[in-house]
Formats: structure tokens, sequence, C-alpha cells
């Protein structure tokens, strides 16, 4: 069998040997950008000297072999300077520490990578002595500090063998953690005694595409097991052949689903390493979110305590969120750091949707490795209204104003971002707002943010959250496409970008990975979700078969309610007095779901009978209904009630209303986009998206094979979208609703 080759930088492997610093503010784009004219400027003026040869970006290879794997480090030195003392070999880097301060490497690892380099090309060209030149331009004055060395080749061979060994422990340790894998998938039964039905086939087509390189979209029945359906061939697959999973969802309770049912598989003998990754802030350790060192220890030394913290840490396997804050703090560390580099270590990751999607905080490191990625993605029916909020963002005049009243006066930030105010309100004027017209806005955030970094001038953390938002803007801007984005004006001072069609995106996006299976329960029809995600991209579809005897479900239409907004507050009472009989005639839980909070509220004021109402997200609801075995509540479709949540047995589900959405300028804008692509705009941006939500509020009811219930739908266009619904769905009139059989 041919041993594995992993692939590594330069200067990845120097940081990995030597860990040092803290953790900061990331450099903006436009200063990366400064960073890289000004190593080119240095070349240039290297290369001009006529009394030296110099060669710039020369690559360098090396490749070590060992008995279990091959390591292959790769990269390109700055420069070689040839001159009448020999081989000096020119490492470059830029910073904002003045250079007065410069007496040794700001980082080892600077000088480390230069070393490595430096052996490297003595070695390949029989060199005895090499020298070595760490240059650090400090900018913005591009005054430059050189830091000068000699090496033998037999020292830095010497230094080469040290820096090997460490990173072969590392290796060595991904290599046994891979094997485990290897032999406990391969031994991994399923963990029931039988699928239920349609579940094996589903697992089949999961597995087939998998293996094949395909995208799969797999739709399946609320309670047909879809988690283990995915996770259990994908688990197979990464066995069979090396490979990152990455299971993404919408909700952190359906990540908790994903969890348990890889504590299943564990129970059954599986050795897998897992890591959950949650929003920084939502697992910060500080009161108050502000990632500087001088603010927060958990940042400071960050780099060198976590490399003295791993090889305890990763004596584990399951690192969700909460262990992930446990150790976080044991240590000193950022737990959000924590997550991301245990991320590397991980076999599968379990995050939200925009850290594969989001074009702002994507796993970068991910997939700026040569691993292999495979996504599974849940709660596929979200995915694309998701991704348009994850391409949207807005600029406020007074958003800027307020950021500016926590800034003294005098300073630079506060003077920028009155220049920013100056420039929105010249855009806000404009009749026809074009990209062109926004670009001296956006250049001006990109001089904010460089102001905001400039060394001892750290902002309040409120107006660095509010400089990441900034940031967000500018770089969706430079995403902007006429066909698939609108600038418009919301009100009279906020300049919106918003998404109409994100598919473009999501197929750069997956063009990363090797396989994506999305699947849900709701996802027809199939051509509104393959169009509105991969239109140009191949990929199947697959429906597996209801699991559970229709019988059990009973669903009853009532036609004479007439829900639209501009007729609602006609039927009120008249649905009111409806779900009084019903609740009347019978017995159990009954959930009530409405299109919104304002309707709910609106017919929960017309009832006689006590009635429980949802409160935004809160649990009271949930608490509701598991303390009282007869207890009627009212809830909202699209909340966590109606997708994702388990909830205890129901008697029955009243829909009231088809859920499309209401009706205002930004869907419009969706609705003329999609009428132009694929003429059916009324559809995309209306009818498909509220039909899904009525369909996730019925699959609350009936999750398992014991289960039974009625489904009651009130609203005359159901009559008109009834081929929308589920096929497996039997109506009977109104008239007939008796209680349920007893469970």
């Amino acid at each position: 069998m041919t041993a594995p080759v992993f692939a590594v930088s330069v200067g990845s492997l120097a940081e990995f040997c030597f860990p040092q610093g803290s953790l900061g503010a990331l450099p903006t784009l436009e200063r990366m950008q400064e960073g890289t004219k000004a190593h080119k400027h240095l070349q240039n003026l290297y290369a001009a000297d006529e009394s030296i040869r110099y060669q710039r970006e020369v690559p360098l290879t090396h490749t070590e072999s060992y008995t279990d794997f091959t390591l292959l480090v790769q990269g390109r030195a700055d420069g070689i300077i040839t001159d009448g003392s020999g081989v000096c070999l020119h490492e470059i880097k830029s910073t904002y520490t003045p250079a007065a301060s410069i007496e040794k490497p700001l980082k080892d690892a600077h000088k480390a990578q230069g070393m490595i380099y430096a052996c490297f090309y003595a070695a390949q060209n029989g060199l005895n002595t090499i020298r070595l030149r760490l240059t650090y331009i400090c900018l913005p004055h591009h005054e430059t500090v050189d830091l000068e060395y000699t090496f033998s080749l037999a020292s830095l061979e010497t230094f080469w063998q040290d820096v090997l060994s460490a990173y072969a422990s590392l290796i060595r340790r991904r290599l046994k953690d891979t094997q485990a894998l290897k032999e406990t998938s391969a031994a991994l039964a399923f963990p029931f005694a039988s699928f239920r039905k349609g579940q094996r086939e589903g697992a089949a087509q999961v597995y087939t595409a998998i293996k094949k390189g395909k995208n799969l979209f797999l739709q399946a029945p609320t309670g047909a097991g879809k988690t283990l359906m995915t996770l259990f061939p994908a688990i197979k697959c990464i066995g069979e052949e090396p490979a990152k999973l990455l299971c993404l969802s919408a909700k952190t309770q359906t990540r908790a689903v994903t969890r348990r049912t890889l504590e299943q598989l564990r129970a059954q003998g599986l050795k897998i390493k897992t890591c959950e990754i949650s929003a920084k802030a939502k697992v910060c350790l500080q009161e108050v979110q502000d990632c500087v060192p001088e603010a927060c220890p958990y940042s400071l030394d960050f780099f060198k305590k976590l490399h003295d913290a791993l090889p305890a840490i990763l004596e584990e396997d399951d690192f969700s969120s909460l262990r992930i804050r446990e150790l976080a703090e044991k240590y000193e560390i950022c737990p959000y750091e924590l997550s991301l580099a245990l991320s590397d270590e991980s076999h599968v990751i379990l995050a939200d949707y925009n850290y594969f999607f989001d074009p702002v905080v994507y796993l970068r490191r991910l997939f700026e490795s040569d691993e292999t990625v495979i996504v599974l993605a849940d709660e596929a029916h979200n995915l694309a209204e998701r991704c348009l909020d994850m391409y949207s963002a807005f600029l406020s005049a007074s958003d800027v104003r307020a950021a500016r009243k926590t800034l003294d006066k005098n300073s630079k930030l506060y003077r920028a971002l009155g220049r920013l105010t100056t420039d929105l309100n010249a855009v806000l004027k404009t009749e026809n707002i074009t990209a062109d017209g926004c670009r001296n806005t956006v250049e001006r955030i990109y001089r904010i943010l460089d102001t905001a970094q400039e060394p001892g001038k750290t902002p309040p953390p409120e107006v660095s959250l509010y400089l990441r938002e900034l940031a967000r803007f500018a770089l969706l801007m430079s995403k902007y496409r006429a066909e698939d984005f609108s600038l418009h004006i919301s009100g009279k001072s906020t300049l919106v970008l918003q998404c109409l069609d994100a598919s473009a995106f999501v197929q750069e996006s997956l063009s990363r990975s090797h396989a994506a299976v999305f699947y849900s329960a709701t996802l027809t029809p199939y051509e509104f979700y393959k169009n509105s995600l991969l239109p140009d991209t191949e990929a199947f579809g697959f429906a597996t078969a209801y699991p559970f005897d229709p019988e059990n479900l009973t669903v009853y239409v009532d036609y004479e309610v007439d829900t639209r907004y501009t007729q609602r507050d006609r039927f009120y009472a008249q649905i009111a007095r409806k779900l009084e009989s019903c609740r009347q005639k019978t017995s159990g839980r009954i959930v009530v779901f409405f299109p919104s909070y304002a309707f709910m509220r609106s017919v929960a004021a017309e009832m006689t009978l006590p009635a429980a109402t949802q409160e935004n997200d809160s649990d009271t609801l949930l608490e509701t209904l598991t303390a009282d075995e007869n207890a009627f509540v009212f809830a909202v479709m699209g909340s966590r009630y109606s997708e994702g949540l388990d909830l205890p047995p129901l008697a029955g589900i009243v829909i009231v209303g088809v859920a499309l959405p209401q009706y205002n300028d930004e869907r419009q804008r969706i609705r003329d986009h999609f009428e132009k692509k694929f003429g059916k705009g009324f559809e995309y941006a209306y009818v498909y998206p509220g039909i899904r939500k009525v369909c996730q509020a019925a699959g609350r009811l009936i999750r398992g094979e014991h289960d039974h219930g009625f489904l009651l739908l009130m609203d005359q266009r159901f009559r008109q979208y009834r081929d929308l619904l589920p096929a497996y769905w039997h109506y009977r009139s109104t008239e007939s609703i008796t209680p349920p059989p007893k469970q």
C-alpha cells in the first residue's frame, strides 16, 4: 500500500514549530494588498541593483520519506541574492511596527521560515554556507530593517531535523486517529435492529453519491431517520477513503441531533474525532467581546498556549461547544479559535451553513489544505434563503453616526468615519445607484479599517464590532454582479446591497468539495431547490418512501377561511370559533401554527378558550407542551417550534394559512429576478417558500411508527396548492373531526 503524502507550506511548518504571538485584529484586504505591493516594490529595487544578481519568488520543494508517510514541503523564497560575498536567502515581511523598535525577529517563525528555505537551497546547490537576510518593511512609510545571519549547511540540517521531528509527531498522531477510524468504521454495524422504511434506500443513495463524487438532493419525511440515513454511510465512506466530513445545519438544535447520532455510533465502537464550531459571540468567555490582548486574557500569547495544550486536549475525541468552552477556560485560550484548531484534527466538523458558504467567515484553513471535503447539509430547504442573507448587507448613516459618538473627536478614526458619512450621503442622493457610484464609499471603508488598526489606537469593543460590519459590506460589494444583486436605498439613510440569487456563489463554494448531500423533509418541487442552489451544476434528486402507516395521519381541509393579508381581518373571529370547536372535540396536545406573530395574536384576542402563545424563540411554549397533556398552544411557522424541535406527542396540528411571505419591495425584486430567469417569479418568491413552511410545521406531528394524529389545514388556497403537498396525505372533510386513537 502506498504511503500517504502530506503537503505543508514552509510558512505553516514554521508557524507550527515556533508558535508565538497573541490573537488580534486580522489584516484588512487593503492592508494585505499594501503589504504585497511593498513586498514587490522591494524586490524590484533589489532586481534593479546591478551590483548583485537577484532571483525573486524562487520555488523550493523538499520531500521527506518515512516508512509510514511522505512529507512534501513546498514554498517560494522571496529572493536569492548572489554577490561578491556568496549567496544570501532573502525573506521579506511587512509590519506596522516602528523600524526603531525592531532589533530582533518579531516572531521566531519569521527567522525559521528563512532558515528552512536556506537549508533547502544550500543542500540543492551544494553550498557549505549560506547567508539569510530577514527584511522587515515598516508600513506605511516603507522603512526597512535588515537582520543578517550566516549559517553552515550542517547547522541548518540539524535545525531542519528538529523541525521535522516536531511536525512528524503531529502527522503520526493524525495517522493513528485515521487508522482507528478506518478499523472501527469498517466494523460498524447499523445501531438499530432494522432500517425504517426507505432508510436503507436513502443511505445507499448517499453512499453512492459520495463514492462517485456527486451532489445529491435527498428528501426524506420527518421521522424517517434522515440524520442517521446520511451520517452512517458518510462515515463508512471516510473510513474507506480519508476525508473531512462537514455537517452543516441552520439551527443549533439540529446540530444536537447530529451529536446524539454520533454518540450512538460511538456506543457501537466507532472511534472518530468530532468538533463543533459555534459563533464567536456565543462561546466568548468575556462579558464584553473584545478580541485584543490588552482586553482579553484568552487572546494573550494564544499560539504558544494552544501549542502546549493540544497534545493533552487531543487525548479526547468529542469536542462539543460546551466541552470546548471548558477546555478553553482550563488552558486560558480563546474557545472560538480553539474550535478552529480542533477542526484541523477532526474527522467530522459540525457547524452552521456560513462556515462553508459565507464569503466572510468560511473555513479558509480547511479549503486551503489538500484534504478532501464532503458536505452534508441538513435542513437544506433553508439554504437558499440563508445564502441570500449571507450575500446581502447594508450601510446606514445612523449606524455610522452612532459609532462616531463613542470616539474621541480628535481621533483619526472619528474623522475617517465622518468622511464616510459624507461619501454615503452623496450616494444616497443619487437617483440611480450603481456599483461604480459606490466605489469611493467602499475605498473609504478600507481606509477606515486600516486607521482602526494603527498600533496603540484600538477602538472600543462596540466600534470594533461595527467595523466588522463595514468590512463585510465592502467585501460583498466586491462580489457585486448586476444580474444577481440589487443596490437601492431603504428609507432615506440606508444603502442596501440585496442578493437576489446566490446560486453562483453556492456553486463556487461547492467546487471546493468532493461531494455534497442536501437533505430535508421538504425538497419539493425539486426544480425549485435545484435551480435556487445548483442551476449549472450536476446534481441528482431522490425521495424516500413515507416510513409510517398513512392511516396514522388524518388530514382535514377547511376551504372556508381566507387568510390573504387583505382579507384575513374579516376571518379572525371565525377562525377562533373553528379552533375552539376543534379543541372541544379532541383531547390531547394541539398546536396551531400561524403565518406570523401578528396574525396569531389577532386570533388569540378573539378566543374564549385559553391558548398559550409563542413569544419569540423562548422555551415557555415547550415547557407548556411538556407539562400539560391537553395543552392548546399557538405558534408561528418558520420558528423553532415548526422546524427541527422535537415536540412531545401531539394529538393534532392546525395550520392556519399557506404562509406565503408578505409582499414587499425586496421580495418583489426576487420575484422579478426569477420571472426573468425561469418564468416562475411568483412561485419562487412566494408560493414555494410558503408551502415549505406548511410542510415543515406539519412534520412535527408524526415522528414515529406509534404516533397518531390529525392535521387540519385552514385556507381556501390549499385547494390551489394541493399538488405541492405530500402525496401520502389523504383528505377528509372538516365535519368528521374525531379524537385520534389512543396512543
